[in-house]
């Protein structure tokens, strides 16, 4: 693993204990969620092979980075990025919570981010024909991180025991921090449908 990966890995107080993979967890994630915290590619692309996935924009523009954001990317937490929230919606069940900060917004295969509304950020990233995924970061939700306070403030609600990856993706000189969060809704919704099918 890279060793500028690792020393970012300390925690913050409050903030999701990230490890860095799924092995390192005192417990473990439920099958789908698991499939889907192991994908490289896109997230999205690999939702739509179990039915159609709706995006909604919940905010997107420039803000300050959180601390543990920062620290990962290797940033000033006083300098402003270019941030994005959206919510994914699959047909067969999977909710998850996107959540991508972009430190330098410059020329490049992804210089429409910005553009971007309500499509998929998966499809323009994974376009780029250098893009490729760090190491991944899982963490599981306690409900009192500053991650799970932002999801309350969209009116989620089931949040405490929610699973998160968090991992950076690369294409030339640029990078995004995308911190994606597996809602314990679509948990259940999944299951149901599992039971149903049987």
């Amino acid at each position: 693993m890279d060793k500028r990966f690792t020393q970012r890995m300390r925690w913050q107080h409050r903030d999701a204990r990230w490890r860095p993979s799924i092995a390192a967890l005192p417990c473990r994630p439920p099958v789908w969620v698991r499939e889907l915290i192991a994908v490289k590619g896109s997230l999205t692309a690999q939702l739509e092979r179990f039915g159609n996935v709706e995006v909604t924009l919940l905010w997107q523009g420039m803000a300050r980075p959180s601390a543990d954001e920062a620290l990962a990317l290797g940033e000033d937490p006083r300098r402003w990025v270019w941030l994005r929230e959206v919510i994914l919606n699959c047909t067969a069940g999977q909710r998850i919570y996107a959540r991508s900060v972009m430190p330098r917004l410059m020329p490049g295969p992804w210089a429409s981010v910005t553009r971007l509304g309500a499509q998929p950020l998966g499809r323009l990233i994974f376009a780029a024909p250098d893009a490729r995924r760090g190491p991944l970061a899982v963490a599981r939700l306690q409900g009192e991180e500053p991650l799970a306070w932002r999801l309350y403030r969209y009116g989620e609600d089931a949040v405490p025991g929610a699973w998160a990856r968090r991992s950076t993706l690369m294409a030339g000189r640029q990078s995004i921090l995308v911190t994606e969060v597996f809602l314990a809704a679509s948990c259940r919704e999944v299951a149901e449908g599992e039971l149903a099918s049987r």
